[in-house]
This record gives C-alpha cells, sequence and structure tokens, in this order.
C-alpha cells in the first residue's frame, strides 16, 4: 500500500479543502472564523516567516491551546516543510523544558496562555495572539508576506515531519519520530475508516498537541470544518454539538463520562454525530452502553500510539453496539499489522495473550536520536508496544494491560518515576512508589503510596505542591502514608503487589 501514499500526502490537504470551495468556512473558535481562502493565506504568510527563519530540516515547537491560530501555526510548520514538535501547555514546565533540551528547536510558537508552561531562554519565539513588549507577534513577521507568491515545500515521504515526545517507565522524554510517509497512513486509515465529506465538521476540544492533531489534515483534505475549543464544560460541549451540527469528535473516556451526566445530553441533541471517538484509555463496556444509551449510537474506538499512531485498529458505531465487541478495539486499519506475540517473539493462537506488536506505513522509524531505544522498540520491522493483548479468530483485537508501567489517566500517560522524582524532593518523605489503580471514570488513578517522618508532611501542602511541580493530570489523586512499603525477597517493590493491597 505504500504506494499509494503519495496523493494523501500532508501538504496537499490544505490545498484539496481549498479547490473545493474557497469561501467554505475551514476553522472556527471562540473568537474567529477563517475560509479555505483566508485559513490558506494566513497559513502561507507565516510559513513563508518560518522558511526565513529556520533552516531546511530545522525544528519548530509549538505550545499552544486550540484556537485558529494555534491551527494556522501546524500548517504553516507543515507548509514551509520543517519539523513540528508539538508540546502541551498542561505539561509541567520541567517536563516541557526537559523535551525542549532534548529536541533542540531552532523556533518556539507559542500563546499567551501557553508561554508560562516554557522555559527556553535564548530561544527565538513567535507569539500567537500577541507578543509581550520586545517580543514578536504572528501578525508582525506575517505581514511583510501577505498576499506574495508561496510555493509549499513537499519533502519526501520518509523524511521527518514532527518529533513527539513520549516518555518510558523511567518518565525520561523520548523523541518519537513520525515522517510525512506515517502521516500519510494516517490520513488515509482517517479517510477508510470516518468516510469523511465536505459536510462533516469536527469539534476539537482534545489538545490539538496530543491526539486531535490525527483529526486535522483528514478533515482539511475532505473540504471539511474544525470546531476548535478550548471548552470542557460538558453542558457547552453538548450545545456546541448540537448547534453546529458537529459530525465527528474525539474525546478521552473521562469527557464522555460528563457528557452522559449533562441534562442536555440526548440522542436527539446529538443526531448530527457519526463519531464520537474514544482513545489513549479504556472504557468499560457498562460506561459505553450508558453512553450509547445518552448519546445515540455514535461510539466508536480508535487504537494507537506516538511510535504507531491512529490508527493500528478501529471499531465503528455499528459494531460497538454488539455486546461481544465493546471491548474490543477492532480489526487492524488498513496502514498496520498486528501479531500477538510471546514472550519469545513468536507469534501467538487466536485467544492467547501476549505482547501487541505492530508493522506498516504508520509505525515509526525510531526515536530521536536514540538508537538503543530504538532497537529495543522495533525488531525485524515489528514495533514492541508494550500493551498485552489478543486477537480473536474474526481478527479482532483485546487489549488486557500493560506490560511497561506507565500509567494512562484520563487520556494522558504518565510516568510514575517522574512522580516519584518530585515526590523525593519533599522534606520528610522517606520513600514512595506511584502505581495506577482501575478506575471507571480515570480509566486508572494515580495513587501514591508514601512512608514519612511522623509529623513531617502536611498532606494538603503535598498535593498543591506536587500537582504545581507535574500537572493536575498527573499527580496523585489519593496519598497514602504506610509505615512501611511492601519489598519482595530481594528487596524490591513489586508494584502489581501494591496494587492489589489498594484494591482490599
Amino acid at each position: 500500500m505504500s504506494q499509494d501514499l503519495q496523493q494523501y500526502h500532508p501538504v496537499d490537504c490544505l490545498y484539496k479543502g481549498l479547490a473545493m470551495d474557497p469561501e467554505a468556512i475551514a476553522a472556527q473558535d471562540e473568537n474567529d472564523c477563517l475560509s479555505y481562502r483566508e485559513l490558506s493565506a494566513k497559513s502561507e504568510a507565516l510559513a513563508a516567516a518560518i522558511a526565513e527563519r529556520v533552516p531546511e530540516g530545522g525544528k519548530v515547537a509549538i505550545c499552544a491551546r486550540n484556537s485558529c491560530d494555534h491551527l494556522c501555526a501546524f500548517l504553516a510548520i507543515v507548509l514551509a516543510g520543517r519539523i513540528w514538535v508539538p508540546m502541551n501547555p498542561r505539561n509541567g514546565r520541567e517536563q516541557n523544558a526537559a523535551a525542549l533540551a532534548r529536541v533542540r528547536p531552532e523556533l518556539l510558537l507559542v500563546d499567551s496562555y501557553s508561554a508560562g508552561a516554557l522555559d527556553a531562554p535564548g530561544t527565538p519565539t513567535i507569539y500567537l495572539d500577541g507578543a509581550p513588549a520586545g517580543g514578536e507577534s504572528m501578525d508582525t513577521v506575517c505581514a511583510p508576506h501577505r498576499g506574495r507568491p508561496f510555493t509549499a515545500a513537499r519533502p519526501a515521504l520518509d523524511a521527518v515531519m514532527a518529533i513527539k515526545f513520549t516518555g518510558g517507565t523511567t518518565g525520561e522524554p523520548k523523541g518519537v519520530v513520525q515522517t510525512h510517509r506515517n502521516v500519510a497512513a494516517v490520513i488515509a486509515s482517517f479517510q477508510d475508516f470516518y468516510q469523511l465529506k465536505a459536510r462533516d465538521i469536527n469539534l476539537a476540544v482534545a489538545p490539538l498537541t496530543h491526539g486531535a492533531s490525527h483529526y486535522v489534515l483528514p478533515i482539511l483534505a475532505a473540504g471539511g470544518k474544525h470546531l476548535l475549543s478550548t471548552k470542557v464544560d460538558p453542558d457547552a460541549l453538548v450545545a456546541a454539538i448540537r448547534d453546529a451540527g458537529v459530525t465527528v469528535t474525539f474525546m478521552p473516556p473521562t469527557l464522555i463520562y460528563k457528557l452522559i451526566e449533562s441534562p442536555l445530553a440526548t440522542p436527539e441533541a446529538m443526531r448530527s454525530l457519526r463519531h464520537l471517538t474514544y482513545s489513549a484509555a479504556p472504557m468499560p463496556g457498562e460506561k459505553i452502553a450508558a453512553a450509547q444509551a445518552a448519546l445515540g449510537p455514535c461510539i466508536s474506538t480508535v487504537y494507537g500510539q506516538t511510535e504507531a499512531p491512529m490508527m493500528i485498529s478501529a471499531l465503528g458505531p455499528e459494531e460497538m453496539r454488539l455486546d461481544h465487541l465493546r471491548a474490543s478495539v477492532g480489526r487492524a486499519a488498513p496502514f498496520a499489522s498486528v501479531c500477538i506475540r510471546d514472550a519469545g517473539g513468536r507469534p501467538c493462537e487466536p485467544g492467547a495473550v501476549g505482547e501487541i506488536t505492530v508493522r506498516g506505513d504508520i509505525v515509526t522509524p525510531g526515536y530521536f536520536e536514540s538508537p538503543d531505544k530504538t532497537a529495543e522498540a522495533i525488531r525485524d520491522g515489528w514495533l514492541y508496544t508494550g500493551d498485552l493483548g489478543y486477537l480473536d479468530e474474526q481478527g479482532y483485537l483485546y487489549i488486557c494491560g500493560r506490560s511497561k508501567e506507565v500509567i494512562i489517566s484520563g487520556g494522558f500517560n504518565v510516568y510514575p518515576a517522574e512522580v516519584e522524582s518530585a515526590l523525593m524532593e519533599v522534606d520528610g518523605i522517606l520513600e514512595c512508589v506511584v502505581v495506577g489503580v482501575a478506575d471507571d471514570y480515570w480509566g486508572e488513578r494515580v495513587e501514591a503510596v508514601i512512608r514519612a517522618r511522623e509529623g513531617s508532611l502536611p498532606l494538603d501542602d503535598l498535593r498543591e505542591r506536587i500537582k504545581a511541580r507535574v500537572g493536575p493530570v498527573k499527580a496523585p489523586k489519593q496519598y497514602h502514608v504506610w509505615k512501611d512499603i511492601p519489598r519482595n525477597p530481594v528487596g524490591k517493590i513489586v508494584r502489581r503487589d501494591i496494587c492489589q493491597l489498594l484494591a482490599q
């Protein structure tokens, strides 16, 4: 299928939508509304400014909330042929600083809300929504290029398009390389699964620095519209879906649970919605059934990783209505092959649990400047995902758990060692362990077990300190102060034993 991917080249997507109807609305947020003509002009002007400032092969980081300006910034990087480095403003400042130090971008694009989440002195910065004194704004840098001819770059499919940071069980940031081929495979897979048309409207409520970014180019290529939101109020989201006629949206399960509780959420109010897709965390069958009852038959799911972005597999709304398939994440997508392997790397029979491995055009070529980590994760062309699962006789994939220690909470990766490191900096804490506990709302709830000097630890102060250090998503939702943390005979803490004790 690789030979077919040229027609899905990422740089073409905006122009495909532009060719269908230049005056159609391409993007709208709380403050702005852009036609395809306006979006193209604004993105091209910024792309020209980026090309002047950043050499070929250079990296441009974005840290911003969802907005039309953020969308323009992303498209400008694509059109300039530079490497996109998304940074989530909800990450802790130290995590973003570590990632920036690792990737060394030549340019930062930030909005005023997110500037405080970055610490990159000396790196040139363009502010998307108005610059502070002495800073450069997007409007200022774009002004000399408005109305001038522009030719978009068209890198080879195997050229690097993005570096996205994820972590391992140590919490050390790893830069996952994504090529234009990887992203073209995502675009093609989305078209196959969603059957996108010009009438489609995507509500982007999850961060554009996160999973929601995968929807940007496929929707534009179909001539559809992006409704960009920073709101997570369930009543406001239901109203937006109802009033705008939203047809596609991606949310973590935690946000879907809030929608279910909204008094405005009815199948009639959500009748325009073809796909409410969840991913990034499991969703129990009873919650799926409740969502279908409250929101209509629109629930779907896709499975992917940063190393093999959406989608490894997918399950559509019709299949999701079948009780026996609700626990599945669907069949392999067109540009992915899935094999379950035992501890020795041998393929498993249907029904046998093993590690999920993937190969195909969606699989990353590796980690940025990390050949050892690349060799560990990708063997003989197969990506070892760290997820445990099985395939049934019909090829449906079921995820059973994770072989790694990473916790997925509310759709975000939480690395225990990172939180433990922050805890151990607090005076009075003698030792600690951070685990994920199964939770119907969060998927996995972050909890911490600590051993501390008696009387040395006001828990309210600890909660606020850790939340400020690692961010609200990664901060433990519950703390347990124990006299001793149990260990195995050789002195090691066994996390699964801790989880069992907490479950009791």
